[in-house]
């Protein structure tokens, strides 16, 4: 019996390995195709400003911070619902 649960084993590990070897070279036949923005002019806008806040938000530039918040800024949390303070 233990012979049997053996083969069966190896028969299972063989077959998953093969599986996650075909996604891989299904990967490397069909690239994924690199982002093009449609309106190159709105996307490095949008770089440059999540820079902006990130770079305020990572060294604790409180003052930059608020001058780019709105006054009637308004966050919904999925857990707790609307937050507007």
């Amino acid at each position: 019996m233990n012979i049997l649960k053996s083969k069966f084993i190896a028969i299972l590990t063989l077959l998953i390995v093969c599986q996650f070897g075909n996604a891989q070279i299904a990967i490397y036949e069909n690239p994924i195709p690199k982002y093009e923005p449609p309106d190159q002019e709105l996307y490095d806008l949008i770089l440059a400003k999540d820079k902006e806040y990130f770079d305020a938000y990572n060294t604790c530039d409180m003052q930059k911070q608020e001058s780019l918040y709105s006054e009637n800024l308004e966050f919904f949390h999925d857990k707790g619902g609307l937050t507007t303070s």
